[in-house]
């Protein structure tokens, strides 16, 4: 069975984590932990490997980050914070384009998050 299997996306997982078993809490918990550490410490790599993928990632770390969990939700804004600011990085080029670029790709899922974020 395939992760988008499991959790399809979309999934809304600020409900899912509400009416969840304490088994898939956790499960919720670790995805918050592995998305945030795989995507901080080789954000780059993934990216140019699958950026497709590395989007899709980004769509459930947002969904994460709606789960009302403190924990949780601290561990997603360090991720937030890190790669907002690799947006604005001064030199920064990734596989020959700019940051502007960069920021064009992902403004929808940056919009949603600062939708949820201003809300909160």
């Amino acid at each position: 069975e395939t992760f988008t299997q499991m959790v399809p996306p979309g999934t809304d997982l600020k409900i899912a984590y509400k009416q969840a078993t304490m088994d898939d809490k956790r499960f919720i918990e670790q995805m918050s932990f592995f998305f945030t550490e795989l995507f901080g410490k080789h954000e780059e790599g993934i990216e140019t490997a699958n950026k497709a993928g590395f989007a899709q990632g980004i769509d459930y770390l947002i969904e994460i980050t709606k789960v009302a969990n403190m924990e949780m939700f601290n561990t997603c804004l360090q991720f937030w914070r890190h790669f907002a600011q690799s947006f604005v990085r001064p030199g920064r080029v990734l596989r020959g384009r700019n940051s502007a670029t960069e920021r064009n790709y992902y403004a929808p899922q940056m919009h949603r998050l600062r939708e949820f974020l201003v809300t909160r």
